[in-house]
């Protein structure tokens, strides 16, 4: 092995443990995962659907913009919710119930929109009192009418498709909980041939061409994708934090057009997504500085920490990228192969006989 890692190659097999296999075996036989329910599944992908739902509707409701991307957060929420409630381990059930949830979840909130918008327009409320019937009446038969189907149907389409593709985009995390030992060998198989192990290939043809690796390098997320999310987050947060303003300072102005349930549920959500945009402002200044064999990590909240690489244990990779794990099993640092410089980390890693861990 020491011959190994003076050609510097970069072998995961040739760092695993000689006992690790016979206990990661054991431990799969013993830990096989309960089947769950079809009911709860069912329920779960149901309630994550209207929880992701709310964005839409209030943004449906009361402001006046494109809102079909907001569907994507109702797939997604509705996957939380199949797992959160211990669905049936089956992909092709939680798939199909997550996508069926999420377009009942869209139609049922554009349909309450409509209702809500026409019930409280004064107009609507004097034709009802005209014609003698209660107003939410008049707002369903307009429903029903195939003309304003032409108004509802374009943002309500765009909506369902935006959110199977956020059912999509999170399938990898429901194949994480129906089927443990697929998703894990899909991990794998990525890392190593897909376009995750691009920077591990860089690492090898690297050390193949005899490049020599510095002493000090920094990998972070690309520059445009720190400027990109950093923007993203401020909108995000500037505009949620407006509209928890706006539900506030309508609430004292108007409390008669104010309910105590509307204003802590519309303040709530607003305050939600606005501490998420200013997450994703601090996401991007994760970073990992090597000099001289010392890591220091700087992580997504936190002090910065620092370590040694005598420190580090291996190496493990999952579907949130690779992790550095210490001696005594805790993370030390995150990054991911996309990120400048991470072939140069793997090669450096490789060099010094940091290799994969079996879980």
């Amino acid at each position: 092995m020491n011959e190994e890692r003076e050609n510097g190659r970069f072998d995961p097999a040739d760092f695993i443990p000689a006992d690790a296999q016979p206990k990661a075996a054991v431990s799969c036989e013993l830990e096989e995962p309960p089947r769950g329910s079809a009911l709860t599944g069912i329920l779960g992908a149901l309630f994550g659907a209207l929880v992701g739902v709310v964005p839409w509707f209030l943004a449906s409701t009361f402001a006046d913009f494109f809102v079909g991307w907001l569907g994507f957060l109702v797939g997604v929420a509705a996957c939380w919710g199949y797992r959160l409630f211990k669905g049936r381990r089956s992909t092709r059930f939680a798939m199909a119930t997550v996508i069926v949830c999420s377009l009942l979840a869209l139609f049922a909130a554009e349909i309450a929109s409509w209702m809500y918008v026409l019930c409280s327009d004064p107009e609507w409320q004097a034709d009802a009192a005209w014609y003698g019937i209660p107003v939410a009446q008049l707002a369903w038969e307009s429903i029903l009418m195939p003309e304003n189907w032409g108004i509802m149907a374009p943002s309500m389409l765009m909506g369902m498709v935006i959110g199977v593709l956020g059912v999509v985009c999170v399938k990898q995390k429901v194949l994480a909980y129906t089927d443990p030992e697929r998703a894990a060998q899909m991990a794998a198989h990525t890392a190593q041939n897909g376009l995750a192990s691009s920077a591990a290939q860089t690492a090898q043809a690297n050390t193949a061409a005899g490049f020599a690796v510095p002493q000090s390098f920094t990998v972070r997320d690309k520059k445009w994708v720190r400027v990109t999310v950093r923007i993203v987050g401020v909108l995000i947060a500037v505009f949620f934090t407006a509209l928890l303003a706006g539900v506030i300072g309508s609430s004292i102005d108007e409390p008669e057009g104010w309910s105590l349930a509307e204003t802590v549920g519309f303040s709530a959500f607003a305050l939600v997504f606005a501490v998420f945009g200013v997450f994703l402002i601090f996401l991007v200044r994760r970073r990992l500085v090597v000099e001289g064999g010392v890591f220091s990590y700087l992580p997504t909240f936190g002090r910065s920490r620092a370590f040694r690489l005598a420190d580090i244990a291996g190496m493990t990779i999952g579907t949130n990228g690779r992790r550095l794990v210490g001696q005594n099993g805790r993370t030390l640092a995150r990054f991911e192969d996309n990120q400048e410089n991470s072939a140069i980390l793997l090669q450096y890693l490789s060099e010094h006989g940091v290799g994969l861990l079996v879980k």
